[in-house]
């Protein structure tokens, strides 16, 4: 017991715990548990999966011996496993299935699963159609959001033609108009406008999208932008 107001318990999260504040949002589960919300950086940017391409939870429950406890009794079985041993399962769980089809679930594969009594519809979905939590909600993001992701996956530099093959490839027929939004900068190091391009489409974005979702006058929808840079912490700094 550490003190505090039941009544008024507040559910904040950012990047994969922004889409689980959206999760509990939205599942019939934790309704009532909590009264405001807090949802920071990208709350729909992981791939939700469906219960029938689940292999990894499959694979997960087999490799800790779980699947002998039926499935009433899977999740107290996997309460009982230590969380150091957690983490060993899931990297094992991943080198056994991999190479998995889809890429990003490659990247994320512990994702959150749509379609069952936990999570019934995306929670995307569950907003728009009013079916999560009344209460009011804090959406935004931060300046360099995807700074982190960017430099971790891409170490070298990014020239100019490089950076314009990967935009039209990943943006496809909207590609010219992406690099029109964000042309190339010069003959150097492209990176510092991907970063601004990715931090904008994947997380100021989505954000608006939530929050433009979720906008109850009755309840209060509030945006804000933190603007804070990451550059000290990853990167260079120009």
């Amino acid at each position: 017991n550490f003190g505090g107001d039941s009544t008024r318990i507040t559910l904040g999260g950012e990047s994969a715990g922004a889409v689980s504040v959206m999760c509990h949002m939205s599942t019939p589960l934790s309704q009532g548990l909590f009264t405001k919300a807090i949802i920071e950086s990208s709350p729909l940017a992981l791939p939700f999966s469906k219960p029938k391409h689940n292999r990894f939870y499959d694979k997960f429950v087999e490799e800790s011996g779980c699947d002998s406890a039926g499935n009433a009794g899977v999740a107290d079985c996997l309460r009982n496993i230590s969380a150091t041993d957690i983490v060993s399962l899931m990297d094992k769980t991943q080198a056994d299935i991999f190479p998995f089809p889809d890429p990003d679930i490659i990247a994320m594969p512990w994702t959150p699963t749509i379609g069952t009594v936990d999570l019934p519809v995306h929670p995307y979905v569950a907003m728009k159609n009013g079916q999560t939590s009344k209460i009011p909600v804090l959406v935004g993001g931060n300046l360099e959001d995807a700074r982190v992701f960017l430099y971790e996956f891409n170490k070298v530099p990014l020239n100019a033609a490089e950076y314009t093959i990967v935009v039209l490839g990943f943006f496809g027929t909207k590609g010219a108009r992406a690099l029109e939004l964000y042309p190339p900068q010069g003959l150097g190091d492209q990176r510092p406008v991907m970063e601004e391009m990715v931090t904008d489409y994947l997380f100021q974005c989505l954000g608006r999208f939530v929050a433009e979702s979720y906008s109850d006058p009755s309840l209060g929808s509030y945006v804000y932008d933190f603007g804070y840079p990451t550059r000290m912490f990853w990167g260079p700094v120009w």
